[in-house]
């Protein structure tokens, strides 16, 4: 169908409702002339966006004729309406308005709200006027709860590959003593290694670090932390709370562990640090946890086999 015929008839209806009204509702339309030619005008700038702006999709065009159709319907029932119910109780209107006014007003607000409930279904982002945008409660919700199904998704993973480390500890501790036995190694290198299979479990780039000490020149050198991040960071890890901070587009974890290991290869109960780096957020509290559970098993697990 030619695109000039496809216009001509979505124009049929509004030409309708005119000849209607100029038939049955002549002194409304006298009146009130000027709502029909704001409806045709609405028309003619859906006409203009359609053939100028290229980058406009299909289904923007339905939505905005669909209003102009809700618009056109309103101003066809609105006078029987008005006759049959007098809205405005003589010459008054809303607001201490004119009845033009309020006219115009109640078939915006009316149109507005059809066009939202009843053809959009909520499924629309925003309506524009302009360059003011309004946002639909929908859309957000629907956002939030992708957003929170991801999340748990996400958590599900991380609980799955927490599992398949824990269960296949004792048969890892087996390697890990043979090690030890045949050339030796440290516990915080075992520790790294441990944990970086558990991210590769999950296909998560995050590279993991352990730290014996917080060293400051460390901290600069490996870290770019400047003092006063570097006061903050040993205050919290040496109270043996977590620290989480982002620099540079990179997100980092620091987390304070001390179990078994630590307390029989030190004189005092001293921790080490396990660091997580990363280019996207990292979940703190599930992390946290998580890598306690599995460097706690592997701790117990290996020491029964020493």
């Amino acid at each position: 169908m030619d695109k000039r015929f496809k216009w001509v008839f979505i124009y049929l209806f509004p030409i309708f409702i005119v000849i209607l009204h100029l038939f049955t509702q002549p002194t409304f339309i006298k009146k009130n002339w000027i709502f029909y030619i704001l409806g045709f005008g609405l028309l003619l700038y859906v006409y203009l966006i359609c053939i100028y702006d290229k980058n406009n999709k299909i289904e923007g065009i339905i939505r905005k004729i669909y209003f102009i159709y809700t618009y056109f319907f309103l101003l066809y029932i609105f006078p029987k309406i008005s006759e049959e119910y007098n809205i405005w109780e003589g010459n008054g209107g809303i607001f201490n308005l004119n009845e033009i006014v309020s006219t115009a007003v109640v078939i915006f607000i009316i149109s507005v709200i059809i066009y939202i409930i009843v053809i959009s279904d909520f499924n629309i982002s925003e309506i524009s006027f302009g360059n003011t945008k309004i946002s639909m409660l929908k859309e957000r919700y629907k956002e939030e709860i992708n957003s929170h199904f991801k999340n748990t998704n996400q958590l599900l993973k991380k609980i799955e590959a927490e599992g398949y480390i824990i269960y296949n500890m004792k048969e890892y501790c087996q390697k890990v003593r043979k090690r030890i036995y045949e050339k030796g190694t440290y516990i915080s290198t075992e520790y790294e290694i441990l944990l970086t299979k558990y991210f590769n479990r999950q296909k998560d780039k995050i590279k993991v670090s352990i730290l014996q000490k917080l060293d400051e020149n460390e901290l600069r050198k490996n870290f770019g932390f400047k003092s006063d991040e570097i006061c903050t960071l040993k205050c919290q890890l040496e109270n043996n709370e977590l620290y989480s901070t982002e620099l540079d587009n990179t997100y980092y974890l620091f987390i304070p562990f001390c179990y078994i290991f630590e307390e029989l290869l030190n004189e005092k109960k001293k921790p080490v640090y396990i660091v997580l780096e990363a280019k996207t957020p990292i979940s703190v509290e599930a992390e946290s946890n998580i890598i306690r559970n599995i460097l706690i098993k592997f701790a117990d697990d290996l020491l029964q086999l020493l």
